[in-house]
């Protein structure tokens, strides 16, 4: 008999006018929450200058670097370019974990900051995009690179946003490695054809 009760006040409910109200404006609320978390996502997925990754910011010192992410792997020092600028190349990496490198430029070596910053095998994502993602998913989000940088051996390139300060060292087609820099490229020493001055990242 309880059950048949139930069953009444429910039936009524639904046939009521009031009720058919209150539906309407759940439904409708529902809907406006849906599209407002829409947008949101899309706001905060939107390609934008990036001036970070793994933990370490465009402009930091190397004593800044070494206070987040330990001591380097490699015991490199700073070196002088022909240009008269000078160069340090850091990089972390495990056996088994991301490799990050670091590269700083200034006029003398107190001077260094970080201007390339690249994680290869990691899980930074910049714009939904990281390692493995497809060339076609690069180029589809972020649109025809601002620059390209073929390595001498044929077999990867780096295409660079400068719009966003990124860059993305492709091989066979999917992302090997995710890079931001505030020379506004990224590129090898050793390219394939001879590209306009851009800030090069050696090759390992």
């Amino acid at each position: 008999m309880v059950w048949l009760f139930a069953v009444g006040v429910l039936t009524l409910l639904v046939y009521s006018r009031g009720f058919r109200k209150i539906t309407v404006w759940l439904l409708g609320l529902a809907i406006i929450v849906a599209i407002g978390y829409w947008g949101w996502l899309r706001y905060t997925e939107r390609p934008r200058a990036v001036d970070q990754i793994a933990g370490i910011k465009l402009g930091m010192s190397p004593i800044d670097v070494k206070l987040a992410k330990g001591a380097p792997s490699n015991d490199a020092t700073a070196q002088i370019q022909s240009s008269g600028e000078y160069s340090l190349d850091w990089s972390f990496s495990t056996t088994y974990g991301p490799k990050l490198t670091v590269l700083f430029y200034g006029t003398n070596p107190q001077s260094l900051r970080a201007s390339i910053i690249c994680e290869a095998d990691g899980d930074t994502r910049l714009f939904g995009l990281g390692n493995y993602s497809s060339e076609e998913a690069v180029t589809g989000t972020l649109g025809l690179p601002s620059r390209t940088s073929i390595a001498e051996s044929g077999l990867s390139k780096i295409i660079s946003y400068s719009a966003y300060n990124v860059a993305f060292e492709i091989e066979k087609g999917d992302v090997r490695e995710v890079c931001v820099t505030d020379a506004g490229s990224v590129g090898y020493e050793r390219e394939l054809k001879d590209l306009s001055a851009h800030s090069v990242r050696p090759q390992s």
